[in-house]
């Protein structure tokens, strides 16, 4: 069965099993960033009052990745567009008798902003045990040729059979922006 990391899923991926979307007509803008290691210190209002959401996709990308070795990566939940906290814990739970998963090198790669939602790429290893899984393509949604609303889509969804955990979908509710896809 499988699990989420934001807007991917925590799947059986070669073999491991890794533990209110608004919308707008606004004209489309695609937006790349560098990548920006996980070690980043963020500045204050996206990190010190996660219940309000992040300043931006860029923001609640490096927030994420902040939490991911944490004692408790379920505290991202807090980023998590309001209605879908509770499953977002869930998805943040290690089934009893297994490892939680383990994450080396992550780093936000680009985002990809149209409207009100957004595609936040991830780079970086994550493993569960010896078994590991990588990505070192910043654009990794989109790196098949894959449309914008496509991506998305697919990282929006948790049982999507092609997500991936190195794609978060982002939506923007009352000028925030919120992990989707729980």
């Amino acid at each position: 069965m499988g699990k989420r990391i934001i807007g991917g899923t925590i799947l059986t991926v070669v073999g491991l099993a890794l533990a209110g979307c608004s919308s707008s007509t606004t004209t489309s803008t695609t937006t790349s960033t560098a990548a920006k290691s996980a070690t980043t210190t963020t500045s204050g209002s996206s990190t010190s009052n996660a219940s309000e959401g992040a300043a931006s996709p860029q923001d609640l990308g490096t927030a994420y990745l902040a939490v991911l070795s944490s004692p408790d990566p379920g505290s991202f939940c807090t980023f998590a567009v309001p209605s879908q906290v509770a499953n977002c814990k869930t998805a943040f739970t290690t089934p009893a008798g297994q490892a939680a998963p383990t994450f080396k090198g992550m780093a936000v790669g680009s985002v990809d902003i149209q409207g009100s939602k957004a595609i936040v790429n991830l780079t970086g290893t994550t493993c569960m045990g010896a078994q590991c899984i990588s990505n070192t393509d910043p654009k990794v949604g989109t790196a098949d040729g894959t449309s914008f609303d496509e991506a998305f889509s697919t990282a929006d969804n948790p049982n999507s059979p092609n997500s991936t955990p190195f794609v978060v979908a982002a939506v923007m509710q009352n000028g925030r922006w919120y992990a989707s896809g729980f």
